[in-house]
């Protein structure tokens, strides 16, 4: 019994490990309560091994997800990268500012994802979860806007970034409202400076 305990607790910490990654994920609901029933039951250390299963189970499923959280982010930072890449501002100005502007706004490449077996996978996890994934990938649209706009000081200082507002339109006449607003707006702001659009 105290050699299957002392196999057996690396995993049982492991599978908890993992339970803790996979919260907001289906298989949560799945596994937490058979991991409960071994606490309840007291069968970590009977003969047959309940835990390697379920970790296999959540190993699989937040690998999966862990590639979808990456693969998401990835896609959002080339489509950005290529973005600013052709903006008028950003080709005008030097590596030196482009290389400063992307560092002050936190624009680094996506690291690579290396999550080939649960060590790794835990570590990976353990580095960045998904909900931070999912918060850098809706961050970098922001941090790309933002050096747009500063590539466009560089070249004139009084440029400004504009939100336009946003609005349920339901018919033509709320359209042409919304249209006319804008444009009202966006002509009164010309007068202080170029215009970037975010």
């Amino acid at each position: 019994l105290a050699k299957l305990n002392k196999d057996r607790w690396p995993r049982w910490e492991t599978l908890q490990t993992l339970l803790a990654h996979a919260g907001k994920l289906p298989i949560h609901t799945e596994i937490k309560p058979q991991a409960e029933a071994i606490v309840r039951d007291r069968s970590l250390i009977e003969p047959t091994d309940h835990v390697s299963s379920l970790c296999k189970k959540l190993e699989h499923a937040l690998r999966e997800a862990l590639k979808k959280a990456h693969g998401d982010c990835q896609a959002t930072f080339d489509r950005e990268t290529d973005a600013l890449g052709e903006s008028d501002a950003w080709k005008k100005i030097t590596k030196d500012q482009q290389n400063r502007i992307a560092k002050v706004n936190n624009i680094v490449p996506i690291p690579d994802l290396d999550a080939g077996d649960e060590h790794k996978l835990a570590t990976a996890l353990g580095t960045r979860s998904l909900d931070s994934w999912a918060e850098l990938t809706a961050a970098l649209p922001t941090r790309f806007t933002k050096a747009k706009t500063e590539a466009a000081k560089e070249l004139e200082p009084k440029t400004q970034s504009i939100t336009l507002r946003s609005e349920t339109l339901r018919t033509d006449a709320d359209v042409k409202a919304w249209l006319a607003k804008t444009e009202s707006d966006l002509l009164t702001k010309l007068k202080a400076g170029p215009i970037v659009i975010g």
